[in-house]
C-alpha cells in the first residue's frame, strides 16, 4: 500500500496508462485509494492524505476519476464497537465531502448507511426539500 500522497498519485497514473494501453475506456476505471485502519501507526496520517487524493485525483488525472472506499477498514482491529461505528459515521461525510463517490459499507450500520445516504443528498445538486431527508432516515 502505498506510504504517501505522491506514491498513490504515481499508482493511479500507472493504472490509467494499463487501462488505455488495453484499449478500455478511461471512464470504466475506479480508483480505491484504500481506507487504513485507525490502529495502524500511520492510519490516522494516511486518510488525511486519503482525503486530499481524492479532492486532488480528478484534476491530476484530466477527467472525472470515479472512486470506491471500503469506509469499514477503518475500524478494523480491537476497540469498542460503538467507538468504531462513530469513526465510520464521522468518516463518511469527509470522505462524500472529498469527492468519494461510492462507498463499501457494512449495511448492519444502520446509523452509517443513514449518514451516507444523507452526505450524498446534500451534496448533490438541485433543489433541497426536508423530505428528502425524511425518507433516508427509515430503517433499510
Amino acid at each position: 500500500m502505498p506510504t504517501d500522497e505522491t506514491d498513490c498519485f504515481t499508482i493511479a497514473l500507472e493504472l490509467l496508462a494499463a487501462v488505455e494501453s488495453a484499449g478500455i475506456d478511461h471512464r470504466r476505471l475506479i480508483i480505491d485509494p484504500v481506507v487504513a485502519p485507525l490502529m495502524w501507526e500511520n492510519g490516522i496520517a494516511h486518510n488525511i492524505a486519503l482525503l486530499s487524493i481524492l479532492r486532488n485525483l480528478s484534476e491530476l488525472m484530466g477527467f472525472a476519476v470515479r472512486t470506491i472506499a471500503g469506509v469499514s477498514n477503518l475500524a478494523t482491529g480491537p476497540g469498542p464497537t460503538e467507538k468504531k461505528r462513530l469513526a465510520e459515521r464521522t468518516f463518511v461525510p469527509m470522505l462524500a465531502a472529498a469527492g468519494l463517490d461510492m462507498a463499501l459499507l457494512n449495511v448492519c450500520h444502520t446509523e452509517t448507511v443513514i449518514t451516507a445516504r444523507a452526505s450524498g443528498e446534500l451534496l448533490r445538486e438541485g433543489i433541497f426539500s426536508w423530505g428528502m431527508l425524511e425518507t433516508l432516515s427509515r430503517p433499510l
